[in-house]
């Protein structure tokens, strides 16, 4: 029961750190916990259910969630549309007119929420979290993230030397 600008704030990842830690490595115990995120109306919600799953799922190598994790991280955003200057645009009234800037108003600020509690990042760690518990798992990760340094987004490239890092915690790989 937080009001908005709680959950805007950047403590609030940590918070669902905190949340998704307690469910560390426990598989499906923590359904329950995320089916209950779901009442959560913020932007954030869904950050918080992709932790709680991550972490629950931590040095398994459960290749579902992996491939889950994927599509995630390899999504594209849309292309913007540019409407063309045509007679159709020409007729609009000044109502139509106000109507389509709040909409863009509303979309621009939904895209600003969701850009501060974006969810590519977290499944990028998310792979390397659950693929650190075997070797053939993190080897594949290793390759997966090959991939996603050249085709990812700026935000999931960025994640990925975190990534790294976490499938050779106590034993570097340095090849």
């Amino acid at each position: 029961e937080r009001s908005d600008t709680d959950l805007n704030d950047s403590c609030a990842r940590f918070l669902t750190l905190g949340l998704a830690m307690l469910y560390l490595g426990r598989g499906e115990d923590a359904e329950a916990v995320t089916e209950a995120t779901g009442i959560i109306e913020h932007p954030i919600k869904e950050s918080v259910k992709l932790t709680i799953q991550t972490f629950s799922y931590c040095g398994t190598g459960n290749v579902l969630q992996v491939q889950r994790l994927l599509e995630i991280a390899g999504q594209h955003p849309p292309p913007e549309e540019k409407k063309l200057a045509t007679d159709e645009n020409k007729d609009e009234t000044k109502e139509e007119k106000e109507k389509a800037e709040q909409e863009k108003k509303e979309a621009e600020e939904k895209a600003r929420l969701m850009e501060q509690h974006d969810i590519q990042p977290i499944a990028v760690v998310g792979i390397a979290l659950v693929a650190m518990g075997e070797d053939i798992g993190a080897e594949m990760a290793y390759r997966t993230f090959d991939n996603l340094l050249q085709y990812g987004e700026v935000a999931v490239r960025r994640a990925v030397p975190l990534a790294l890092g976490l499938l050779s915690i106590s034993e570097p790989n340095l090849s």
